[in-house]
């Protein structure tokens, strides 16, 4: 799965994922809601009725009834405390009152679960001033139904979650495959063209390099000032259209990844290319040893036609948990600020810098190299001009 079809699936799972939990608890979270609201509309007309029906209104207030009512129409199962202990209770449930009276906090509760005997209860209190002391009513219903309702909502929702992460996972990669296919077949229709074309090109080049060799050497005395001068130009032309064809030929060439030693190569590379290095042993990566030579001699080669004689080089290799950061920086001038966001772009000369020999492709093959490695890279200017690369170790 190539870097492009991988962010769109990830983009497209995540999308369909963030809508199903969404949905999901939204769906579960309204229905919690709902039945915990009708739980308490249902506490606080329980509270009414039980207090019209165990106070009675006198001209000094409201006052307590030890009296059992006649009749009930429907058991509620209730108690009544002065704070101190129990003064009137319902005739049925006696051993869940005293339990539950001795869990409950010293304040009024307005709708609390409890769990007793495997059973899920919730509990309302109301407080009732009476002109001698202060009495607490509290309600008690079995919401053992209402709880385990809701627990298997969850579980229900839960492992429709997991059905569906595999279905999403199955959507999201056919359309990241779709929306992938006209970049991926842009990409190969290039890569195919710019093969043919060197493909083409190398032929008539030889030819060209060949017969101006022959006029340098059977000739080449002969020819005026102005016909030296111009078959020199035709020669460096030509070695400049060869060193292009190569850099195009390496833009379109996919990469073999397999397992080396990081730590070799660059160490050989920095060895040969007379460069600064500090290397950790023994990095391996999934990586194209060619691909990667092209790489560190573009960078140097970079370094030393766009700064002076003199520069130096320095490449270090580290890693740091299971990354590892290749860098390659020089203490030349840097490239400009406004440059800097187009160095990697085809062809692209900063101003100023026409006159430098190259293909102009160097940092766009290096920009492919490291895409076809899986890698990414930050370049920036620190008293020269710095490349960092993070690769995955192996």
């Amino acid at each position: 799965m190539n870097n492009q079809l991988k962010r769109l699936f990830i983009f497209f799972a995540a999308l369909i994922f963030l809508l199903l939990i969404s949905f999901s608890l939204i769906a579960y979270f309204s229905l919690s809601s709902s039945i915990h609201y009708q739980q308490q509309l249902e506490s606080r007309q329980k509270l009414a009725e039980e207090k019209d029906e165990h106070f009675i209104n006198t001209a000094s207030g409201p006052k307590l009834s030890l009296e059992d009512p006649s009749s009930d129409d429907e058991a509620v199962l209730y108690f009544i405390t002065d704070g101190k202990h129990i003064v009137k209770s319902s005739q049925f449930g006696q051993p869940l009152i005293k339990n539950l009276y001795q869990r409950l906090p010293p304040y009024q509760l307005n709708h609390q679960l409890y769990f007793i005997d495997e059973r899920y209860f919730t509990v309302a209190s109301m407080a009732i001033k009476t002109p001698s002391k202060t009495y607490w009513i509290y309600t008690i219903h079995d919401s053992t139904e209402a709880y385990h309702g809701l627990k298997q909502l969850r579980t229900t929702l839960f492992s429709l979650v997991i059905l569906y992460v595999l279905l999403i996972a199955l959507v999201s990669y056919s359309f990241a495959k779709r929306a992938i296919e006209p970049y991926t077949e842009g990409i190969q229709r290039e890569q195919q063209f710019i093969q043919d074309a060197t493909h083409e090109l190398k032929t008539p080049l030889a030819v060209m390099q060949a017969a101006t060799d022959v006029i340098k050497l059977y000739d080449g005395k002969k020819l005026s000032s102005e016909s030296q001068n111009a078959l020199e130009d035709m020669r460096s032309e030509i070695t400049d259209m060869s060193s292009l064809i190569t850099d195009l030929t390496l833009l379109s060439k996919v990469v073999n990844l397999k397992p080396l030693n990081l730590s070799e190569l660059c160490e050989d590379n920095a060895r040969k290319l007379r460069i600064n290095s500090s290397v950790e042993p023994d990095i391996f990566i999934l990586g194209d040893s060619q691909a990667l030579k092209r790489l560190i001699y573009i960078l140097t080669d970079n370094a030393r036609k766009y700064n002076h004689a003199d520069v130096q080089i320095y490449l270090t290799l580290r890693t740091v948990g299971s990354d590892t950061f290749l860098t390659v920086r020089d203490n030349g001038s840097g490239v400009p600020d406004e440059a800097l966001p187009y160095v990697f772009d085809r062809f692209y000369r900063a101003k100023g810098q026409q006159h430098i020999a190259g293909s102009g492709i160097g940092l766009a093959l290096f920009k492919s190299i490291v895409d076809q490695h899986h890698a990414i890279y930050q370049a920036y200017n620190d008293n020269g001009f710095v490349i960092v690369i993070k690769i995955k170790k192996i």
